[in-house]
């Protein structure tokens, strides 16, 4: 395993290499790693029960896990799939074949905090009791929350149609909103 770790960090990659598992989840908490390594064989730390406690945490769950495997027994690759590693490498595996795992994992991480954050936003815009339109450039409707439909009387499937339409339609309004099409200033009241 320390093999591995040089391997890393002699390709730029900050490692941190900790030998309990106190230590280990302090550590993954604070500093969200883009990915963890457990070793299997570990002589320090049941990375099974670590692998179980960051996959819990609602704060370490989407942090990618690569556990270092014999492949001469599967039985450590089921029981690394029941605790939520995503993927495994055996000792004798090849540096090469290490960093491609490795910036795939950067990339899986990176995707799992835009979905996180994704998340996060579609939670507060349905929790807000004011109505929120996001629209496209052309002022077609991209999303909105549950209460636009009550306050501006939207229809529940107005995803993709035209905003400005829908205002001409049910509304008498106050200024012409074809002219601010091509504003630069994208901010309207009405």
């Amino acid at each position: 395993a320390s093999k591995f770790g040089d391997v890393l960090e002699n390709n730029d990659y900050r490692v941190s290499v900790l030998k309990n598992a106190d230590e280990l989840i302090t550590e993954v908490k604070n500093d969200y790693p883009e990915l963890a390594i457990l070793d299997y064989n570990s002589k320090t730390m049941d990375c099974l029960e670590i692998a179980h406690i960051l996959k819990g945490s609602s704060k370490t769950k989407r942090i990618p896990l690569l556990m270092l495997v014999d492949v001469e027994r599967p039985s450590q690759t089921e029981e690394g799939i029941k605790a939520g590693c995503d993927d495994f490498l055996s000792y004798n595996a090849e540096d090469q074949e290490l960093l491609t795992r490795i910036k795939t994992f950067i990339k899986i991480n990176t995707y799992r905090l835009l979905l996180d954050e994704k998340e996060k936003f579609e939670e507060i815009l349905n929790e807000i009791s004011d109505g929120v339109i996001v629209l496209q450039p052309d002022w077609t409707i991209e999303k909105y929350n549950k209460n636009t439909i009550h306050l501006i009387n939207l229809p529940s499937n107005a995803i993709g149609s035209d905003f400005i339409e829908h205002c001409r339609e049910n509304f008498s309004i106050t200024k012409n909103l074809y002219d601010y099409i091509d504003a630069a200033d994208k901010e309207l009241t009405f």
